[in-house]
């Protein structure tokens, strides 16, 4: 037979078929399944898009605490012994040139109150023009930062010195000497019944604010 291969051959058996050439047109996939047979290569990725993904709403909350009649703020008399606070004056609802009295409460506050036959008128900024010997009968000094407190239900405005917060706020020097690290102990809640030393309780607030 020479040098001749000879191909191998199984007694008593069949030779084994060769296999099918490729399909040169392979099936594309599946429109029902998106895939091929089963295989989820094919199949198209779901992905979440946060931008368009509407953020669920909070529902109905409980109201935490009642809107306040009164609206304060702090602020300074100029040169001319004026003073305003546009915020404050919306809520009172004053205006330009509206006719107003200034009175003295005997604590040394100035009591200013919308009065069609009062002797004084807001300016045309809207502002509070305190004449110089109010001032002085009260010891306000010009350029001095006072305490505003509109008082809506009675159309009105009271300038306090600030040492009126003095009198009505807790004692600083114990606030820092109790002061502790932040996340030591329980926190204390900011609700407190009127009457706890150092918070002002709503009738002593009416009191200060109505004069």
């Amino acid at each position: 037979m020479g040098n001749r291969i000879v191909p191998s051959l199984v007694l008593g058996g069949h030779p084994e078929p060769a296999a099918p050439p490729p399909d040169p047109h392979p099936p594309g996939p599946d429109p029902d399944t998106g895939g091929l047979d089963g295989d989820d290569r094919f199949l198209p990725r779901r992905e979440l898009d946060l931008r368009r993904t509407e953020v669920p709403g909070p529902g109905a909350l409980p109201v935490l605490r009642a809107p306040q009649s009164r609206r304060h703020a702090i602020r300074t008399f100029d040169e001319k012994g004026r003073i305003g606070d546009r915020l404050l004056f919306g809520v009172l609802e004053w205006h330009s040139r509206m006719p107003v009295s200034i009175r003295v409460h005997a604590g040394g506050a100035l009591v200013v109150c919308r009065d069609p036959r009062g002797g004084s008128a807001l300016t045309e900024r809207t502002m509070v023009a305190v004449p110089a010997p109010i001032l002085r009968w009260c010891g306000f000094a010009r350029r001095e930062q006072v305490l505003l407190v509109a008082v809506p239900s009675l159309s009105a405005l009271v300038i306090h010195g600030q040492e009126t917060l003095d009198r009505l706020l807790p004692d600083p020097e114990r606030m820092v000497t109790e002061a502790r690290p932040a996340g030591e102990g329980s926190p204390v809640s900011r609700t407190l019944p009127s009457g706890t030393p150092g918070v002002v309780g709503a009738d002593r607030g009416a009191e200060v604010a109505g004069g």
